[in-house]
C-alpha cells in the first residue's frame, strides 16, 4: 500500500542518516560525581534527563574532516590554514610540526587543532550538531554509574583509550580500542571533544535536570574525554575541561536529535 511505501522510505531515509550513529532513548541519566570523588565543578551529581538523540560511534577522522574544509575554502585546521602561523609547511610557529607526519597521512586519525566554531560547521554541513555537555556524559558512561564506562579502575584504560602511557605521544586511528558499552569508541582518550556548552565551574549546582544546553555566556568552550596527551584519569566520563582555543589534541563528534528526524 500506499502508506506501507511511505513508511518504508522514512525509515531508509532515518537509517541513512544516522548509519554511523548510536541511538539513546529519551530518559534519565547520570551526570556528575558524588560527594568526595572527581572534581569540584563535576556536584552535584544527578540523573539528568535527556530527550532521545543519536551520537556518532567514531570521533571526526581527519580524512573526513578535510574533505569539508576543502570543498567550502574554510574552517581549516590551524595546521593547514592557508597563510597560517602554525600551517605545518610555511607557518613560523612550529607547534604541530612534531605531528606533522600523522597529520598528513593518518586520515583516520581524529581530526585536531581546530575550533569549536570549525566542529559545529562541520557537523551543520552534515545536518547534525554538537552534543551537549549532558548527552556527551550520558553516551560516555555508557550505563555505568562509575568513574569511566568500563569501572572504577584506570589501570584498564589500556584496553579503551589511546593516553599518555600508551600513545607514543600521538593520536591514533579510530576505532582501533574496545567500545564503550553504547558501541562508542574513542569516549575515552584520543582526542579531547568539543561540546555545544560554554564553561561555568559552577553549572551544576544551578542547571537544570532536564536537557541542560549549558550557561548563557562564558569565557571557554567545554571539552570531553582526555586525549593522548594527558593520563587515563583526565578521561573518566563526569571530567570537565575547557579551553578557547584549537589544540593539537582536541577533536569531536557529532550528535542529532531524535526530533530532527523525518515525521
Amino acid at each position: 500500500s500506499a502508506n506501507t511505501f511511505l513508511e518504508g522510505t522514512k525509515l531508509t531515509a532515518m537509517r541513512e542518516k544516522t548509519k554511523d550513529m548510536v541511538y539513546l532513548p529519551a530518559g534519565e541519566y547520570l551526570t556528575g560525581s558524588p560527594e568526595h570523588s572527581g572534581e569540584p565543578d563535576e556536584r552535584p551529581q544527578r540523573r539528568t534527563r535527556l530527550n532521545a538523540f543519536y551520537i556518532e560511534k567514531y570521533e571526526t577522522t581527519t580524512g573526513d574532516y578535510m574533505k569539508f574544509a576543502l570543498r567550502e575554502n574554510i574552517h581549516y585546521p590551524e595546521w593547514s590554514r592557508p597563510g597560517g602561523k602554525f600551517n605545518i609547511d610555511t607557518g613560523t610557529d612550529n607547534y604541530y610540526r612534531r605531528l606533522a607526519s600523522v597529520l598528513n597521512t593518518c586520515k583516520d586519525c581524529p581530526i585536531v587543532g581546530i575550533t569549536a566554531k570549525d566542529a559545529k560547521a562541520y557537523c551543520l554541513s552534515k545536518q547534525r550538531r554538537l552534543p551537549t555537555e549532558a548527552e556527551w556524559e550520558a553516551a560516555a558512561r555508557g550505563g555505568s554509574a562509575e568513574a569511566f564506562s568500563f569501572g572504577d579502575n584506570p589501570a584498564l584504560a589500556g584496553d579503551y583509550s589511546w593516553n599518555e602511557t600508551n600513545s607514543g605521544e600521538k593520536p591514533h586511528p579510530v576505532g582501533q580500542k574496545k567500545p564503550n558499552n553504547y558501541g562508542l569508541y574513542d569516549i575515552h582518550g584520543n582526542a579531547w571533544e568539543w561540546v555545544s556548552d560554554q564553561y561555568d565551574r559552577a553549572y551544576y549546582v544551578y542547571s537544570p535536570t532536564g536537557n541542560p544546553k549549558g550557561p548563557d555566556s562564558g569565557n571557554e568552550q567545554v571539552i570531553r574525554g582526555g586525549s593522548w596527551a594527558f593520563d587515563a584519569v583526565a578521561s573518566r566520563s563526569a571530567n570537565r575541561a575547557s579551553t578557547y582555543k584549537p589544540n593539537d589534541d582536541i577533536g569531536f563528534r557529532c550528535a542529532l536529535s531524535e526530533s530532527a528526524l523525518p515525521a
